[in-house]
């Protein structure tokens, strides 16, 4: 997967589905996603990921997110993680 599909991807799911109608195969491309950009780090995902959590967990993989963000600084998530605490979805606030 390039950064590009994993870009493409994150825009699609904006916001991932609850865990009632998430599917293991979505969950397993979306950590093969976060995965990718802890070793291709590209700011342009912060805001994607940010607004990507459907109502739940993501089975586990939601809490992981913080491991792309620890690369980039504080300077450039803060932002990001200002905007989506006033998103109108609450799974993206909480």
């Amino acid at each position: 997967m390039t950064v590009d599909e994993g870009l493409a991807f994150l825009q699609t799911h904006q916001p991932m589905p609850d865990d009632t109608a998430l599917s293991e195969e979505l969950v397993r491309v979306y950590d093969e996603v976060r995965r990718l950009f802890i070793d291709h780090p590209d700011a342009r995902c912060i805001p994607l990921f940010l607004t990507s959590f459907g109502d739940g967990d993501g089975f586990g993989v939601y809490q992981l997110v913080e491991d792309v963000l620890r690369h980039f600084s504080r300077d450039t998530v803060v932002p990001h993680l200002k905007k989506a605490l006033t998103h109108g979805r609450r799974s993206i606030r909480y």
